[in-house]
Order: structure tokens, then sequence, then C-alpha cells
């Protein structure tokens, strides 16, 4: 299943996307990879879910710039690591840019996608790309994509 929303405004989309982010992290069974510009860790919903999850052995992992990272940050980071989660930090010599597109592929079969597009924020009902193509095809090139920033632009993992 792909979710993807359509982002007119940023600061409307943002709060629905972070519930329809917890209502699908709270059904995962198997895995959760979240690739994103935004810190999940400081968001304490998301965060109990996460090391929920990390308690019943599922494997977590989060893609991230390490700009976003704080003192405070860096003690949730240390605690999601000591429950067993994963963290990779792009190196931003390799990849400068922000990410356009943030998402969370929930047991290798759900995706929850926004894409932020810069320039067309401010204009009427556009902001997003929206695909459509099989279902199966796009959840393996989410899955693509997330494996290809992991394994080619990340320098550190926790």
């Amino acid at each position: 299943m792909i979710i993807s929303f359509l982002a007119p405004e940023i600061t409307n989309i943002n709060n629905f996307i972070n519930r329809r982010i917890v209502n699908e992290l709270r059904k995962a069974n198997y895995a959760v990879w979240m690739q994103s510009d935004k810190n999940w860790l400081t968001d304490e919903i998301v965060f109990s879910i996460l090391l929920s999850h990390l308690k019943k052995g599922l494997n977590v992992e989060i893609v991230m710039h390490d700009y976003l990272l704080s003192e405070y940050e860096n003690a949730k980071m240390q605690t999601f690591i000591d429950a067993g989660g994963e963290i990779f930090l792009i190196d931003n010599k390799k990849l400068p840019k922000p990410l356009k597109e943030h998402f969370c592929i929930v047991d290798y079969s759900t995706v929850v996608t926004a894409r932020i597009n810069g320039r067309d924020i401010i204009k009427p009902h556009r902001g997003s790309t929206l695909l459509k193509e099989n279902q199966e095809t796009l959840v393996e090139n989410y899955i693509d994509n997330y494996l290809n920033i992991k394994n080619t632009y990340c320098r550190n993992r926790y």
C-alpha cells in the first residue's frame, strides 16, 4: 500500500502526516525503515512506538542528515541505539541537499510518503508529485531508494 500526501501548505500537512505515520507504525510486525530530514526521535509518540517495536525484536532503521542532531537528540539517539535500533547518518559532502521526499516503509509492504517541492509550496494545490503505477512496483522502488541512499551516501552507522 502506498500512502502519498499532496502538500499545498507545509504547516497543515505536518500534523496530518505525523498522525498517519503513527497509525501505520503501530501496525508494524517485522520492520520499520524511515528516511527523513526530520529527526523522528524527538517526536515522543513516534519514539515510544519505535522503542516498543525494538523490544519486540523488530528491525528499526532511520536514515537522516547529521545536522539534525543536538545534545538532547544525541541522548535520544543513544537510547534508541541501546534498544537495538540503527541510525545511518548521511554524509553532507556526498549528498549536501536536504532530502525532498520523506517516507517510512512498514513491513516492506506499506509506504507513507510526503514529497515537498519548495518552489510549489506557495502555489495552490501543488507541492507533491504522485505516480500511479503497480503498487508492488512502487513499494519496491521505495525500498531500492532507501537502500541506495543508505549504502551510497551514509558515512556512519550506529
